[in-house]
């Protein structure tokens, strides 16, 4: 288990809103223009960036209890779908 850092994110609402505040206008439309269907495209980059930046592979129960997960693949992906449902909302601009 690697100890928990303060900077991890405790639920999948706050991981997306810092993912969006990260992403780039070009990621953010990538993301926003995906069908619900076709988010599983982003497992592999963007799921892989958060399972390793928020302690996912270890340490952040938080975040996985949050997600309803018991594992850091389906926790990712719930937080990408987090992410899209944002987009959504927001039209992109966010």
């Amino acid at each position: 288990m690697l100890p928990e850092n303060p900077d991890w994110p405790a639920t999948v609402a706050e991981a997306a809103e810092k993912i969006i505040a990260a992403l780039d206008a070009k990621a953010r439309h990538e993301i926003h223009q995906a069908s619900e269907e076709d988010l599983i495209t982003f497992h592999l980059g963007l799921g892989a960036g958060i399972r390793n930046s928020f302690g996912l592979w270890g340490g952040n129960t938080a975040l996985l209890q949050s997600s309803g997960c018991a594992d850091a693949d389906g926790c990712s992906m719930k937080i990408i779908e987090a992410v899209w449902r944002k987009l959504q909302e927001a039209g992109e601009a966010n």
